[in-house]
């Protein structure tokens, strides 16, 4: 009888609010659940990544410039050694398949933020709060 009586304040002492804890409401389970869930976190990276392959996908239009040098120390007829050096600059007037990369890259970010959009609507269901934002 004892024992019970024990374990019966000790459930209730663990009931009671402790001081300077904050009380969790049902939104803030819910906001902490979409901040800490997995799929979301994967889906939230995959749209940076879409969004770095977008950028990056304008590369191909930006001039390009290569430089080059070399060095021989093979003595000619006039026994001086000979250094060269060059660069080159080139740029894509008109590139259809760069073109093609660029809405490439922006099909799959919009792909990518669609799916993030839908697994935040449905994590946020699935925890019985409203779709967020």
């Amino acid at each position: 009888m004892g024992r019970k009586v024990f374990l019966l304040a000790l459930g209730l002492l663990a009931a009671l609010p402790r001081r300077g804890a904050a009380e969790m409401t049902w939104q803030g389970c819910v906001a902490l659940a979409l901040r800490r869930n997995p799929e979301l976190a994967s889906s939230r990276y995959s749209v940076e990544i879409g969004q770095a392959d977008y950028k990056g996908s304008f590369n191909g239009l930006l001039p390009r410039l290569d430089l080059f040098d070399s060095y021989n120390d093979s003595q000619g007829a006039t026994g001086a050694s000979r250094y060269s050096a060059e660069a080159g600059l080139s740029l894509n007037v008109w590139s259809p398949s760069q073109l093609a990369k660029i809405r490439s890259a922006s099909a799959a970010l919009r792909q990518s933020e669609a799916a993030l959009r839908r697994t935040r609507a449905r994590t946020s269901r699935s925890c019985g709060g409203p779709p967020p934002p």
